[in-house]
């Protein structure tokens, strides 16, 4: 019984031997398939008498999967950037030195920087707005074993 003998492949007139080489190419890659046969595969010699497929990818991309995939989603993250200090006004100056959005604020305080003492308690200070509310304390951490905390209280701010 006489074999049949398959077609010379080419991928970037490079010829492959295994035709799980194929499994490697992403569709959206290729350039231009072609199919070349007769007197055209005289120059690849007795391993192009049943004739070539040159595939040609594109050169940009080489092999490499589309990023213009429709199922995935792009989101610009900004980087690394340097902590801010959170603004306090300065309320040892005088009523008419402050502005009015200085006693106006919707936070009051942030520390990031607070730790408990071996009893677990804290202490600290802060100026409290002007404008007669109830204030919501927020409190976030997270414990030496990696768990986070949150705690709300309020209290009323009056004249």
């Amino acid at each position: 019984m006489i074999g049949i003998v398959p077609a010379l492949i080419l991928i970037n007139d490079f010829p492959i031997y295994d035709i799980s080489e194929l499994d490697f190419i992403q569709p959206d890659n290729v350039e231009k398939i072609e199919a070349i046969r007769g007197a055209g595969t005289v120059v690849f010699g007795s391993a192009g008498a049943n004739g070539v497929i040159a595939i040609i990818t594109k050169e940009i991309t080489g092999n490499k999967p589309s990023k213009d995939d429709f199922h995935t989603i792009k989101e610009d993250i900004d980087g690394f950037y340097e902590a801010r200090v959170f603004y306090t006004p300065d309320f040892n100056k005088s009523a008419t030195e402050l502005y009015n959005k200085d006693a106006i604020r919707n936070t009051i305080y942030w520390n990031p920087y607070i730790h408990p003492d071996n009893t677990g308690n804290v202490s600290t200070t802060y100026f409290n707005s002007s404008v007669e509310t109830t204030a919501k304390v927020t409190l976030e951490g997270i414990t030496a074993t990696g768990i986070p905390v949150v705690k709300h209280a309020y209290y009323a701010i009056e004249e």
